[in-house]
């Protein structure tokens, strides 16, 4: 079997912590989908908004935010290629925060029954998912002490580095 070279960075970042088949990766990049395009500013998903769909982003920085009652943004997460924006799509029905997009992004919607479909055809590959998922658990467990407990001068650098991690992972 000639398999191509995986490409996407959700595929890529999936198999930089987990050991996957390159048949699952191929399987992976052949899934369904539909890209759109945002501009900076955009909003990719509002809060309350009804979540049908997985959303997996392949270009461009994102932000996981929430509104304060005096209408200021919190930032809580930044979104890079490779990251799931909608782990949730399984267990909840509506977004509890909003995602924008930081820079020009590209994402990628998939059915989550086609997802569920792939991830039940390899064991691998959805222990691999469910990974990814909670590594974003643990960088939003690692904000709330960044912003809670650092200082700015100790925050900046932290953030930089986790930032230049990440984005290690699927360059």
């Amino acid at each position: 079997m000639n398999l191509t070279v995986t490409t996407s960075p959700f595929a890529k970042r999936l198999s930089q912590h987990y050991r996957v088949d390159p048949e699952d990766l191929a399987h992976l990049d052949s899934l369904q989908y539909r890209e759109e395009s945002f501009r900076p500013g955009q909003d990719i998903l509002s809060r309350g908004a009804a979540m049908t769909q997985l959303i997996l982003l392949k270009s461009g920085w994102a932000s996981r935010c929430r509104y304060t009652p005096d209408g200021m943004r919190q930032i809580v997460h930044v979104l890079l290629p490779g990251d799931i924006v909608t782990p949730g799509v399984f267990v909840t029905r509506h977004s509890d925060h909003g995602i924008s997009a930081m820079t020009d992004v590209a994402v990628r919607f998939v059915e989550p029954d086609d997802m569920e479909g792939v991830l039940q055809a390899s064991k691998k590959l959805a222990a691999a998912f469910w990974w990814a998922a909670e590594q974003e658990h643990g960088v939003l467990r690692e904000q709330i002490v960044r912003l809670g407990w650092r200082s700015a001068l100790h925050r900046i650098p932290h953030f930089f580095l986790e930032l230049h991690r990440r984005l290690f992972l699927v360059d």
